[in-house]
C-alpha cells in the first residue's frame, strides 16, 4: 500500500511540474505582433447598411475604431454594449469616428439583430469579406484603430474593453 502511494504522489508531482512548464512556456512566451501593425492601412470603401457610400477619406485626420463583427458571434454580442458605451463616450470627439463592419452571410439576420440593437455609427455589411481580408481578420470580434495618417496603431484587439483601453492610451498619447 505503501509502495502505490509513493507511487502516486510521484506521478502527481511530474504532472504538476509539467502543468507548470507549459502554463509558464505558453504565458510567458511573447507574442508577435501583427505584421500589419504601424503599416498603412488597407482601404476601406463600401456601401453602408444604410445605403450610402462610405470610404476612408470621410473620415481624414482622424482616429478611425474599427470592430469587425457578426450577429451570430456570442463574444460580438457581448461586447456590443461595451463597444456602444465607447462609441457614445467618444462620438462628440472630432477626432474619433468609428465603423462597424458586419461579416454576416446573410442580411437578413443582420437586420433582425440591428431591429433590437441600435446602430447610430456607420456599418458596412462585408458578406464577402473583401474589407476583412487585407486586415488579416481571422477571428471575432477583431477591433482596429487607425491613425490619423492612415497607420494602422493597434491591431486585432479581440475584446470591448482592452480596446477601450488602447483607444483611452491613443488618444491620451496624441494630445
Amino acid at each position: 500500500m505503501e509502495k502505490k502511494s509513493k507511487k502516486d504522489l510521484f506521478i502527481r508531482v511530474v504532472l504538476l511540474i509539467g502543468v507548470f512548464v507549459v502554463a509558464f512556456y505558453l504565458l510567458g512566451k511573447p507574442k508577435k505582433p501583427h505584421p500589419l501593425l504601424n503599416k498603412d492601412a488597407p482601404l476601406i470603401s463600401g456601401r453602408l447598411i444604410t445605403g450610402e457610400n462610405w470610404g476612408l477619406s470621410q473620415v481624414a485626420q482622424k482616429f478611425l475604431i474599427i470592430d469587425f463583427w457578426a450577429s451570430w458571434c456570442p463574444p460580438c454580442k457581448a461586447d456590443f454594449p461595451i463597444f456602444k458605451a465607447l462609441y457614445e463616450r467618444y462620438k462628440d470627439n472630432d477626432k474619433v469616428a468609428f465603423l462597424s463592419i458586419s461579416i454576416d452571410a446573410k442580411k437578413k439576420a443582420l437586420l433582425a439583430y440591428l431591429k433590437s440593437n441600435s446602430f447610430d455609427w456607420p456599418l458596412i455589411h462585408d458578406p464577402e469579406q473583401r474589407i476583412a481580408t487585407p486586415y488579416g481578420v481571422k477571428t471575432i470580434p477583431s477591433y482596429w484603430i487607425i491613425s490619423p495618417d492612415r497607420k494602422i496603431i493597434r491591431a486585432g484587439i479581440n475584446r470591448a474593453a482592452r480596446l477601450s483601453k488602447a483607444v483611452d492610451q491613443v488618444l491620451s498619447e496624441a494630445n
